[in-house]
């Protein structure tokens, strides 16, 4: 089984997609359900510090891999812009 996220960002409001892949076998159902748990736990149990700096790492590396053209940065560049986000660039 296989399970991946996408987490947009935008001035208003946010989104959250959940995809995945059932091995076979594995009754969809049972993947769905243990989504939704994990889901459900995560509202309930705060982030450690350590998990959190850890995804806070690992997002970063990505967005900063994207980042190959003077063309790439410019798009971030008005993006972030056009969020309000002006002057929250990571360093």
């Amino acid at each position: 089984t296989e399970a991946s996220l996408y987490a947009g960002y935008y001035r208003e409001a946010g989104e959250l997609a959940i995809s995945a892949t059932v091995k076979e076998g594995i009754a969809p159902e049972r993947l769905e359900a243990a989504i939704w748990d994990e889901l459900e736990r995560i509202t309930r149990e705060p982030v450690g510090a350590k998990e959190l700096q850890r995804a806070q790492n690992q997002w970063e590396a990505a967005w900063i891999s994207e980042l190959t053209t003077a063309n790439d940065l410019a798009n971030v560049l008005g993006e972030w812009d056009s969020l309000g986000l002006r002057g929250t660039l990571p360093d």
